[in-house]
């Protein structure tokens, strides 16, 4: 990933070709920039993530019913479990996509497609696992 270059840096070495700059003006130090709005998003996705999973939990039935399940069915009480399951991953995926953003804006996106290949492919084997060999249904 390229390093963020500071204005003042861009102009000290701008009109020079690289035999012109001098080797005491490169600077081999590695610093760590603090840019506040990346925390500033890792928070707001966690926080929201977690504000999900509170409602999606808590109003789970009303939400089921909604959708047409009714609670005189067989169905009522296997989507409920779905449905709260599934919740409990929505701060992951909101601070992946908070993840994303900022590598976007940092102009890296090798990062995040590397990262999210391997995410699927967990997910794709820990499904596999989960609902054929936990569940023991059938294939």
């Amino acid at each position: 990933m390229d390093e963020l270059i500071t204005h003042e840096e861009n102009n000290a070495t701008y009109g020079k070709s690289s035999f012109e700059t001098d080797s005491s003006e490169i600077n081999t130090e590695h610093k760590r920039k603090k840019i506040p709005s990346v925390s500033t998003a890792l928070l707001l996705g966690g926080v929201l993530g977690l504000v999900e999973t509170l409602l999606l939990v808590s109003c789970a039935k009303p939400i089921l019913d909604f959708m047409g399940v009714k609670a005189d069915t067989g169905m009522l009480n296997p989507a409920l479990q779905y449905l709260v399951l599934r919740s409990l991953g929505a701060p992951a995926v909101l601070l992946s996509l908070a993840i994303q953003g900022v590598f976007r804006g940092l102009k890296d996106t090798r990062t995040p497609l590397y990262a999210t290949v391997w995410c699927q492919w967990c997910s794709s084997c820990s499904c596999y696992i989960t609902i054929f060999h936990c569940c023991h249904t059938p294939m």
